[in-house]
């Protein structure tokens, strides 16, 4: 719920990024660098904002059993992509999602959370096994690369200029 006083903070915001957008410039190479930097700005302010909230929020969470942790990574998995945001792998500082699983095919009473990234190098990581949620450091969610808009760029991209 948003209280009268927020509900009057976001309309000055909005007014705000109405100025800013109606100021950006006519070409559109320089309105797409501000605008990129405007997201950035604004994901990690709101990274920093959110992560205490929902660190706190995730620890009060049901989180006995592999299906009340699986369903609490999918959640907070669904909800940091709603809001642009991720959270970032403690061991590469990559892109990462919460995962669920249990300990081994022996001990699958033993459920665990881990967070999952992908190396540079294109491996796989699974770290920080831990049998309550971890502390999650959000940062933003990179932007999608598209295959083909890089394999475009590599020919020579004629006629497609920023």
């Amino acid at each position: 719920m948003v209280d009268s006083q927020n509900q009057h903070s976001i309309a000055s915001v909005i007014r705000a990024l109405k100025g800013f957008f109606e100021s950006l410039p006519s070409d559109y190479a320089s309105t797409a660098m501000q605008a990129t930097e405007l997201r950035h700005v604004f994901h990690e302010q709101l990274a920093a904002a959110i992560q205490p909230r929902l660190n706190d929020h995730l620890q009060r969470q049901p989180q006995k059993s592999l299906e009340e942790k699986q369903a609490l990574a999918s959640w907070v998995n669904a909800e940091l992509r709603h809001l642009g945001l991720t959270m970032r792998c403690p061991q590469t500082s990559q892109p990462a999602t919460l995962i669920a699983d249990y300990k081994t095919a022996e001990e699958a009473h033993v459920s665990r959370f881990r967070i999952q990234s992908n190396h540079p190098d294109g491996k796989r990581v699974r770290s920080n096994r831990s049998a309550s949620v971890p502390f999650l450091e959000l940062m933003e969610d990179p932007p999608r690369r598209e295959s083909l808009a890089r394999e475009h760029r590599s020919r020579g991209s004629e006629g497609f200029s920023r």
